[in-house]
Formats: C-alpha cells, structure tokens, sequence
C-alpha cells in the first residue's frame, strides 16, 4: 500500500465521519423543528376548537377569546 493510498482512505473515513455526523445534528434539528412545529399547530387548533364550542353557546368572540388566553 502506497503512502497516497493511506491518505486516501484515511481521509475518506474522516469524511465520511464528518458527512454522518453533519447528517445526525441536522436530522436531530428538523426533528425538533418538526415537532415543535407540529405541538404548536396541534395547540392552536384546539384552542379555535373551543372558541367555536364556547361561541356556539353564546359567548362573544372576546369572551371566547379572552377564556382560552386566560387558561393556557
């Protein structure tokens, strides 16, 4: 084995350790963007859910409005 064949597979398994973990923090980043993402439009429907409910009862929209804000 050639001394260039020894720095090309030492630095194509450095590489490739970069390129995985290059790929893992930005998989671990989207994941948490994603599910942060998801908690918050999970949330906001829920709260136009009961907004909806409490105005179908015959609460104002700002009495609505005002409860949710107040209880989360």
């Amino acid at each position: 084995m050639t001394a260039m064949d020894v720095l090309h597979k030492l630095f194509s398994e450095e590489f490739e350790a970069e390129r995985q973990r290059g790929f893992n923090e930005a998989y671990a980043e989207g994941y948490a963007e994603g599910l942060n993402e998801g908690i918050v439009k999970g949330r906001n429907e829920a709260f136009k859910t009961i907004i909806k409910q409490l105005i179908s009862i015959g609460w104002s929209p700002e009495q609505a409005a005002d409860f949710v804000n107040n209880n989360s």
